[in-house]
């Protein structure tokens, strides 16, 4: 399939496993140099082999979470140093589901909070200049995952 995104820098959180790294290695075969953010560093840097041994891209892989604000300075210092800017984000927030069936009904409230928190309102603070000054405007894809208690 060609997008005619070949070139661009996209950006995909929670891409150490599971549906972000897939879609970071959908982009990467399309011909986009992927940034990879997820809190495992371990991970990503195997993702980040995994994706540029089997494609032409340039990867920067990016420990953190979207949750902490010196992460997300960390995160566009990053971008802007190695790209120069951003294309694509693509959020995919996320908490495990097994984890709310482990919990009493208090920490059911406090854990669902933080999970809206991490679905709705971290994604939404990331294209905003403060927080990614190397945007240089494109595409913005949410992938929220479901609060199943």
């Amino acid at each position: 399939m060609n997008l005619a995104i070949k070139g661009k820098v996209a950006l995909i959180t929670a891409s150490s496993d599971g549906m972000g790294k897939n879609v970071a290695g959908a982009l990467a075969a399309e011909g986009v140099n992927v940034v990879l953010f997820s809190r495992t560093a371990e991970k990503l840097q195997a993702v980040a082999r995994e994706i540029e041994q089997a494609q032409r891209v340039k990867v920067l892989p990016v420990a953190g979470s979207m949750l902490v604000g010196a992460d997300i300075d960390r995160l566009a210092s990053a971008i802007k140093s190695e790209f120069g800017g951003l294309d694509i984000l693509f959020s995919i927030p996320g908490v495990p589901q097994f984890l709310f069936v482990m919990l009493s009904t208090r920490q059911m409230r406090s854990a669902g909070t933080k999970h809206i928190e991490r679905n709705c309102g971290a994604p939404s603070m990331l294209p905003r200049p403060w927080c990614l000054p190397c945007w240089t405007a494109g595409g913005v894809a949410s992938l929220p995952s479901l609060l199943h208690p």
